[in-house]
């Protein structure tokens, strides 16, 4: 079980013992596994938990270290932090990598020793919560890439502890329908990409791979997942098959496509504000915050994203009236830094048909000139998330006369009309 790092049992981990940070360790199969959590100072408990995953740290203190942008984020929301890291800078997926229809979440010790390492975390969770730190209903998880592949195979595997979670830069491979992913997930078995390298897709292809990290089965509870995919990221092509397959399992998934800046394979700007916001770990700020934040930025008229960002920080710290310091940005006060397009069927919050077409109508490639917000969104990519028509179900499916979950009056008339 987990225990706090100490000069006696430090090891390979990177423990910290600044204000507001816990660094613990324990073993699995045979490896030293570390993990340390920052709760903010000035902030009184139970607060809302964020799980950050970043195996690339090994063993290393991830966003948990002082002035990190998490750390800072955490201040400034009242949240508290939970960072994970792996021993040798690889997550262990289930199975070898194998999911398909007849394994499609495999969650056992027996099937990655990072399952044994979350049960350790969710110790960690646990005595948080028992000592008054942290709400352990309202515990969430993100991660990018790599790391967002695991925050979706532990979001799936763990249904009960995981609030909400956020896949930033990576979604879901479905073969036939995706590209395969840079360490040949999906078209090869983990062990024979680590003998073959790449090569493995020739060498040793793995037939009976269908899907990863998981494949998003119905869950009690549902799961709720924000995904996050700028247009020119070369793995968008998985963003809309995991909102896609959790709305029709029943879970609740917001897309998020976000225009082509340039930026490619990473974090959206304004990133933690988008993340707080859309998995709505604090309260939301008010409508008449949001309307004086909006025409505080729009007065500035920032003709890039980049200046937009500076101007989005200034106003956040010129006290405006009816905004308090800790709420969560409302979609409109996101929105004024870059504007992706929320695929729900419905064309709102400043969508057009040249930033939002599977929304709004119209070819992406057909408008005018977004400056660097991007006149091709990328929505011709994008399939609409599933009415639920053709789901065999009744119920959590379009025709149970509940409109609810992904369901709207575009893709659901028969129930939200």
């Amino acid at each position: 079980m987990p225990t706090p790092c100490s000069d006696d049992n430090r090891g390979d981990c990177a423990c910290s013992d600044e204000e507001g940070f816990t660094t613990w360790t324990w073993w699995v199969a045979d490896q030293q596994r570390c993990a340390t959590t920052y709760h903010p100072p000035n902030h009184q408990g139970p607060l809302p938990l964020l799980i950050s995953n970043d195996c690339y740290s090994s063993n290393g203190l991830g966003q948990c270290r002082p002035g990190s942008e998490m750390v800072e984020a955490a201040n400034r929301f009242g949240f508290a932090g939970l960072c994970t890291t792996a021993a040798d800078g690889n997550w262990t997926f289930g199975n070898d990598g194998v999911i398909n229809d007849s394994n499609p979440l495999p969650c056992t010790a027996e099937d990655s020793k990072d399952i044994t390492y979350m049960d350790g975390v969710f110790s960690i969770v646990d005595a948080f919560a028992e000592s008054g730190e942290v709400d352990d209903a309202r515990v969430f998880a993100w991660g990018f890439s790599q790391n967002a592949m695991f925050t979706a195979y532990m979001s799936f595997c763990y249904p009960n502890r995981i609030n909400t979670f956020w896949q930033g830069g990576s979604g879901l491979f479905v073969s036939g329908e995706t590209d395969p992913l840079p360490q040949m997930e999906g078209v090869c078995r983990k062990s024979d990409f680590r003998e073959y390298g790449p090569s493995c897709v020739d060498l040793a292809p793995c037939e009976a791979c269908e899907y990863f990290p998981v494949y998003p089965l119905q869950t009690t509870p549902p799961q709720k997942g924000c995904i996050m995919m700028y247009a020119d990221d070369f793995l968008s092509d998985t963003a809309a098959p995991m909102a896609r397959i959790m709305a029709e399992q029943g879970h609740q998934a917001t897309l998020l496509q976000f225009p082509d800046i340039g930026r490619g394979h990473s974090n959206s700007l304004i990133h933690w504000d988008w993340m707080v916001g859309c998995m709505e770990m604090v309260p939301v700020c008010s409508q008449e915050c949001s309307e004086a934040f909006v025409a505080c930025v729009e007065s500035r008229a920032g003709a890039s994203a980049s200046s937009r960002e500076t101007d989005y920080y200034e106003c956040l710290e010129s006290g405006l009236s009816g905004c308090e310091s800790d709420c969560a940005p409302t979609l409109d006060m996101l929105r004024v830094v870059e504007k992706p397009c929320l695929v729900d069927g419905v064309c709102s919050h400043g969508e057009t048909q040249a930033t939002c077409a599977i929304d709004c109508g119209g070819d992406a490639g057909d408008g005018g000139d977004n400056g660097d917000n991007g006149g091709d969104n990328g929505n011709n990519q994008i399939e609409q998330l599933p009415s639920c028509t053709e789901l065999n179900r009744n119920q959590m499916s379009c025709g149970d006369n509940v409109c609810d979950g992904p369901e709207n009056a575009q893709n659901c008339v028969v129930d939200c009309q």
